[in-house]
């Protein structure tokens, strides 16, 4: 069992992030609670209910993926701008 006094359970309907608790599993080998989540892309994942109280989990990765597709779409746009402006403006 973890040291310290017991969390009470999840709620089901309880939000955080983008994620929404659905269920309750069984606690892991370390006695820490575990429950089951729907994201709002859909996706179902189970995680610990402590790092979904810490903020430690907000999603199931899809955030990660798209704070990774808007760097790339922001280096895409750079790059195009900064070659618009070298055909615009050829250097002798």
């Amino acid at each position: 069992m973890p040291v310290g006094h017991p969390e009470p359970p999840l709620a089901p309907g309880t939000r955080f992030g983008r994620l929404t608790v659905t269920g309750h599993h069984p606690a892991n080998v370390h006695g820490h609670q575990r429950v089951s989540v729907r994201c709002d892309c859909g996706a179902s994942r189970v995680v610990l209910a402590g790092n979904l109280r810490h903020g430690k989990t907000r999603s199931c990765g899809c955030i990660r993926v798209a704070v990774a597709r808007t760097a790339m779409n922001l280096i895409h746009h750079k790059r195009r701008r900064v070659a618009n402006i070298h055909a615009e403006h050829p250097s002798p």
